[in-house]
């Protein structure tokens, strides 16, 4: 299944190789949470950090349209919180042999927080528009979709008080469907290189957990920046 996996992706690069269009590395840096965060007076959610990093190529499929497909390795996540002072008990002794519900322990934990991420492997493809300029600098819009292989996830304590994790989550999918946009400027310095920079939004279609219970479509927000090495052989 892996090997089909990638080489449904990768088939593409062969093509890319018998018409014009360029082979490119990428990475990509930015934040990632859940589309349902959670928030209680004990428990509460928010965006983490991830980066990501793949290769893949681009070939000339119409009139300033072009495919592009890749292998990247990803992260999705969040950053979970508990405030343990919420999950203290007063000390309910007022010294004098009774006892009052209102009064604390005095004590305060103060928060945990720990950073989650789940680690993917993604096959991707899309389609790529580029604007028609008449200078080095050619403006773009670029949509497609992902197929995510699931891996791990990595839990950290932000505190440093517990070392870090690595497990596979049972309940999570071997494979999710992605959605992927962005909007995009290439600079080509000459007619075989080039860079680009573009922000792009991914976000799972579907839940990445199997429990009906415990939904989770994680999305992706991330600066992307590529080298593309450009070829013609016609």
């Amino acid at each position: 299944m892996r090997l089909s996996l990638l080489l449904a992706f990768l088939f593409p690069l062969c093509l890319a190789g018998q018409c014009y269009g360029s082979f490119e590395v990428f990475s990509g840096g930015g934040i990632s949470g859940t589309s349902q965060e959670l928030t209680s007076e004990a428990f509460s959610s928010g965006p983490v950090s991830v980066f990501r990093f793949g290769f893949g190529a681009s070939f000339l499929v119409g009139h300033r349209l072009l495919l592009r497909t890749g292998l990247q390795f990803n992260q999705y996540g969040e950053t979970a919180t508990l405030h343990t002072q919420a999950l203290l008990w007063g000390t309910q002794h007022d010294g004098d042999g009774g006892f009052n519900g209102d009064i604390t322990s005095g004590e305060d934990f103060g928060e945990i927080k720990t950073d989650i991420r789940h680690l993917y492997a993604e096959g991707m493809l899309a389609l790529r528009y580029e604007f028609e300029t008449y200078s080095p600098w050619r403006p773009f819009v670029e949509g497609g979709f992902i197929l995510g292989k699931y891996g791990s996830t990595l839990s950290r304590d932000k505190s440093g008080t517990e070392p870090s994790t690595t497990r596979k989550v049972d309940d999570f999918r071997s494979l999710s469907p992605i959605g992927r946009f962005g909007v995009g400027v290439n600079y080509n310095f000459n007619e075989h290189v080039g860079v680009y920079g573009q922000p792009v939004l991914q976000c799972h279609l579907t839940s990445i957990n199997d429990r009906d219970l415990w939904r989770m479509q994680p999305w992706q927000l991330t600066m992307e920046l590529g080298v593309r090495v450009f070829m013609d052989p016609r």
